[in-house]
């Protein structure tokens, strides 16, 4: 017989949405996306990472979601999806 979870019904691992999006993000590579920062932000989240000794990446990919958690709770409800583009078909003739 198995024994009973002594987590219980929450995992502590998962409860923290950072900590899931963390753990959902390792589970495949990221999509690439490329965003304009202006050279001062950009230097101050270099100067965060190199003193923390974190990947740029991660201080810039947790400064975002806090920040958008911050906007949703002030919204009351997450953002609804936006509307994804059609995609083209293949111009190429077959």
């Amino acid at each position: 017989m198995a024994k009973p979870s002594r987590l219980g019904t929450s995992n502590p691992l998962t409860a923290n949405p950072l900590t899931a999006a963390l753990a959902e993000a390792q589970a495949g590579p990221p999509p690439r996306t490329t965003f304009s920062l202006s050279l001062d932000v950009a230097e101050r989240a270099r100067d965060a990472a190199y003193e923390l000794r974190l990947p740029v990446v991660e201080v810039v990919e947790t400064a975002i979601r806090e920040h958008v958690a911050r906007l949703e709770e002030q919204r009351g409800e997450p953002f609804p999806p936006r509307p994804r583009p059609r995609r083209r078909r293949s111009s190429r003739r077959r």
